[in-house]
């Protein structure tokens, strides 16, 4: 195998040495462009402007449409469903997300800014990414979303728990599969919980307002798929 084919292939099976050299493996990726089967995932990477934009536009052919268990706990939305349900969830979910919505919520964002620096500003120094930049907009979201400052750390562990397999350098260790599966699990009945409860006595929350009737005569969207545009705003 060659050396362009090699650095591919260990980047994306997450192998810690690629990923410190990124720029040289998109170089690598451009060079074979612009399809590139990397073994052993039996996954293929598109890369190039032409290519991508046609994969995007032939949903038939590229589908975005998420592979889900027979159980239907998470269902295709979103980003992982095609046209024309990917645009009714984007008309439904985009509600909660307008800035008519946004704007009165600003002054609580920035009060959580203000919150997470309160805990460090002491300390007169700061590591910004593990003690904001990545908790900020997690918190945020859990906030938008109806989560009480009491659950605010389970969020932030079911946020991690979901990008983990995707993230970890060199993989995960011994246990962590098992471990973050728990997490997602708790992640689902948790919002399973929260959305039944959302339907029956609405709250001043986004989860209510993405389950609310639309004005535009949309189907108002089912738990599974509640549930799944949950996990990509946690992710997102």
């Amino acid at each position: 195998m060659s050396d362009t084919s090699a650095i591919v292939r260990d980047f994306f099976l997450l192998k810690r040495e690629a990923l410190d050299q990124s720029v040289e493996a998109f170089r690598a990726l451009n060079a074979i462009a612009p399809v590139a089967l990397v073994e052993p995932l039996n996954l293929y990477v598109v890369t190039g402007y032409d290519a991508l934009k046609e994969v995007t536009l032939r949903t038939d052919d590229f589908s975005s449409r998420a592979v889900t268990g027979e159980d239907g706990a998470m269902r295709p939305a979103l980003l992982s469903a095609d046209p024309p349900a990917h645009s009714r969830h984007k008309r439904l979910a985009g509600r909660a997300f307008s800035p008519a919505a946004l704007r009165p919520r600003e002054d609580d964002i920035r009060s959580i800014a203000d919150r997470l620096i309160d805990e460090f500003i002491e300390d007169g120094r700061v590591e910004f990414v593990s003690q904001f930049a990545l908790k900020f907009p997690v918190v945020t979201i859990a906030a938008l979303l109806g989560v009480p400052i009491a659950d605010e750390a389970k969020f932030v562990d079911w946020a991690f728990a979901h990008i983990a397999p995707l993230g970890k350098p060199g993989g995960l260790g011994p246990g962590a599969d098992e471990h973050n599966q728990s997490l997602m699990t708790s992640f689902a009945k948790y919002f399973d919980r929260a959305i039944r409860d959302r339907r029956a006595e609405s709250q001043d929350d986004f989860i209510s307002t993405m389950v609310a009737k639309s004005d535009e005569g949309d189907v108002p969207l089912d738990d599974g798929e509640m549930l799944s545009i949950l996990r990509q705003l946690l992710t997102g």
